[in-house]
């Protein structure tokens, strides 16, 4: 089964689309309140790197400052992606395309393209781990294209994919 990559804002309708529960993992810093899921830190960006979207510079930054800390953390990527289970759905998350706005926790949701990690993630199981598809959300499919996996499918939730999911489905390749 694949490896879904959407927001934590998100979690409620995946299930309900999916008409199944995967197992959700937080990949983010910190887990926004009201919600405690497994955490998989070796996989959350450093303390203090930030992306600027309006800066080039900004983004080859981040995504260097990214690569160094999973250079570093790569015994535990690696124990993690050969712990994959084709027979699995899985799921992780972080805040992307929404963010804080203000003390009381609430989200805006940003329009343009985005930049969130969990688009080099779904790469890096694009690499390693090609039996493993890849799922977005729709507000994934906004991801810079830089960062956007390579193979991947998009949950648009049209009523032909809802009925896909309905059936039974054997292999994720059952899907497309």
């Amino acid at each position: 089964m694949p490896l879904v990559i959407t927001s934590f804002r998100r979690i409620k309708f995946i299930k309900s689309y999916l008409n199944i529960s995967p197992e959700f993992y937080s990949v983010a810093r910190w887990q926004p309140k009201g919600f405690k899921l497994p955490e998989l830190p070796f996989l959350a960006p450093p303390p203090g790197l930030d992306v600027d979207i309006a800066s080039i510079d900004s983004i080859k930054r981040y995504e260097t400052g990214l690569r160094e800390a999973y250079t570093k953390r790569w015994p535990e990527i690696k124990s993690w992606l050969d712990g994959l289970d084709n027979n699995e759905l899985t799921g992780i998350v972080c805040w992307c395309p929404y963010r804080r706005s203000n003390s009381f926790g609430s989200f805006i949701c940003h329009t343009g393209p985005f930049a969130c990690h969990t688009g080099l993630i779904g790469r890096m199981v694009n690499k390693h781990r090609p039996d493993i598809d890849i799922w977005l959300d729709r507000a994934h499919l906004r991801l810079i294209p830089e960062w956007r996996p390579e193979y991947s499918q998009v949950l648009n939730f049209r009523w032909k994919q809802r009925k896909l999911f309905n059936m039974e489905i054997t292999h994720a390749s059952q899907a497309v």
